[in-house]
C-alpha cells in the first residue's frame, strides 16, 4: 500500500536499464559488497568505501551535494551525530584515544556524503537490493560448504557454528548474522514489490540464508528473524485474506525449528545462557562456550553484559548530559571495573556491549538523542510517511542488532550502519523528488 505520489516501484522495461554513471557506481557497490568478505585483507572494504566516495562526485556535483545537504533532514542528523563525536573527542583528556575512535567511525562521515547526497532512481535501487541480497546469499552458501568440509575432515561439528563458521573472513558471527537478516529483508521486499524471480536459485538462496542464520547462533538476530517472519506473514495474510495458507507456513516453520534444534543443539545452547544471569564480579571462572557444558558458575554472554551494565550505571548517572568523552570512555570503564573488582572485565577489556548504553556513557543524553534521531526516529517516520516496508524493516533490524553489541566501537559495525543509513536517506529523497 502506497500513498499518493509515492515512487512507482514497477518501472516499465524501457526504464529498467542503468545509465553509464549508474553502471559504474553499481560496479563499485558490488566491489564493496564482495570486499567485506575477502580473507586477510580487512582494509579492502575501506578502500572500496573511499572509491565510492570519490566517484560520487562524478555522480553528483559539489553544488548538488550542497543542495542535498541543505534539504535532506536525514543527512543533516547523520552528519550532526558525527560532529558530536568530533566535539566529544576534542574535549576528552585522552586525545590519542579520541583520534583512534574518530578514525574507526570515519565511515559515519564518508558514506552519508557519498550516498546520502545523490539521487537513486527506483530502478537503480532495485539493482542494488538484488545485488546485495545475491552477494550475501552466495557468500553464505560458500561459507556453509567450506564449514561442512572442515567439519567432516576434522570430525568436529562445532566448526559449523557461531564464530567458527565465519572465521575464514576474520568476521564475528554476529556481524555476518546482521547481513543475513538484511539480505532476507531484501528478498522479502523484492517479493512484495513483485520484482523477485521465484525459481530454484532464489528458493535455494533463501533456504541457505535461513540455515546459515541458525548456525551463526546469534540470539538477537534469530529473535528478530522470528518476529519479522511472523509480522510479515500476519501482514500478508491480513491484506490478502490468506489466513489458512499463512497458518500452514507458520506450522511448517515451527516444525522446522524443532527439527533444527534437535539436530543442531549447539544453537539452542546459546539461548540457554539467558537462564544463567547471576554473576559475581570477583569470579575467576572461565567464559562459557557454545561447544561446552553450561554451568551457573561460568561467565557467559548474558551475565557478562549484566555485570558491565550494572558497573557502569553510576558513571552514566554522574555524566548523564555529556558523557565521559569518546577518548576517555575505556579508561573510565576500566577504572570502574577496578572499583567493583570486575577482574574478568579488566583482563578482557570488555566494552559496553550495548550501543545505546555506550553512547549514553560516552556522549550523554545529547549524543544518544541525536543518534536515535539519525538512525531510528527520522528513518522510521519516513518509512511511515511513505509506507516503505524496506526502510522500516532495515531500521528495526539495526535497532535490534545494536542492543547486545557496541557497533560504533568497530570499523565494520560503523561501515554497515553508515552505508544503510545513507542508502535510506537517498531512498527517501527519491520519494520527495517524485512528488515534486
Amino acid at each position: 500500500m502506497k500513498p499518493t505520489g509515492a515512487i512507482p516501484e514497477y518501472p516499465s522495461r524501457g526504464q529498467t536499464g542503468l545509465s553509464q554513471r549508474e553502471k559504474w557506481l553499481y560496479y563499485l557497490l558490488l566491489f564493496f559488497f564482495m570486499a567485506l568478505f575477502v580473507p586477510g585483507i580487512t582494509w579492502l572494504y575501506n578502500a572500496a568505501m573511499w572509491l565510492i566516495f570519490l566517484y560520487s562526485f562524478r555522480f553528483s556535483t559539489v553544488a548538488e551535494k550542497w543542495a542535498a545537504l541543505r534539504s535532506r533532514k536525514g543527512l543533516q542528523w547523520l552528519l550532526l551525530f558525527f560532529t558530536i563525536n568530533l566535539i566529544s573527542g576534542f574535549f576528552s583528556h585522552n586525545r590519542q584515544e579520541s583520534l583512534s575512535w574518530i578514525g574507526i567511525r570515519i565511515s559515519l562521515l564518508v558514506f552519508p556524503f557519498a550516498l546520502g547526497t545523490i539521487q537513486i532512481r527506483p530502478a537503480f535501487f532495485l539493482f542494488i537490493i538484488r545485488s546485495f541480497s545475491g552477494v550475501i546469499a552466495s557468500v553464505a552458501g560458500i561459507t556453509l560448504l567450506i564449514a561442512l568440509g572442515r567439519a567432516l575432515l576434522s570430525q568436529d561439528p562445532s566448526l559449523l557454528y557461531n564464530d567458527n563458521l565465519t572465521s575464514i573472513y576474520e568476521l564475528q558471527s554476529v556481524y555476518f548474522a546482521l547481513l543475513v537478516n538484511l539480505a532476507l529483508i531484501g528478498y522479502a521486499w523484492l517479493w512484495a514489490q513483485r520484482r523477485l524471480v521465484v525459481n530454484s536459485v532464489t528458493i535455494t538462496a533463501i533456504l541457505v540464508l535461513f540455515v546459515v542464520q541458525c548456525l551463526l547462533a546469534s540470539r538477537i538476530s534469530l529473535i528478530f528473524l522470528g518476529l519479522a517472519v511472523i509480522g510479515f506473514g500476519a501482514y500478508w495474510a491480513y491484506t490478502n485474506q490468506q489466513w489458512k495458507r499463512v497458518f500452514l507456513v507458520f506450522a511448517l516453520l515451527a516444525a522446522s525449528v524443532v527439527v533444527f534444534f534437535f539436530f543442531f543443539p549447539k544453537t539452542l545452547n546459546r539461548f540457554r545462557e539467558l537462564g544463567y544471569a547471576h554473576f559475581n564480579y570477583h569470579s575467576t571462572a572461565r567464559e562459557s562456550h557454545f561447544n561446552s557444558e553450561l554451568t551457573a558458575a561460568q561467565w557467559n554472554g548474558a551475565n557478562i553484559r549484566l555485570a558491565i551494565w550494572e558497573s557502569s550505571a553510576p558513571v552514566i548517572k554522574r555524566h548523564w548530559l555529556f558523557g565521559v568523552g569518546i577518548g576517555d570512555k575505556m579508561d573510565s570503564l576500566l577504572s570502574r571495573y577496578k572499583t567493583v573488582g570486575f577482574d574478568f572485565g579488566i583482563r578482557t577489556r570488555r566494552n559496553m556491549h550495548n550501543t545505546y548504553l555506550d553512547l549514553l556513557f560516552t556522549m550523554g543524553t545529547i549524543g544518544l538523542f541525536v543518534f536515535l534521531l539519525a538512525f531510528a526516529i527520522h528513518p522510521l517516520s519516513q518509512a511511515w510517511r511513505y509506507r516503505d516496508g524496506w526502510i522500516a524493516a532495515v531500521t528495526i533490524c539495526f535497532l535490534f542488532a545494536m542492543f547486545p553489541e557496541t557497533y560504533p566501537d568497530r570499523t565494520i559495525g560503523n561501515t554497515y550502519l553508515s552505508f544503510f543509513a545513507a542508502l535510506i536517506v537517498a531512498r527517501t529523497a527519491a520519494y520527495k523528488q517524485y512528488q515534486a
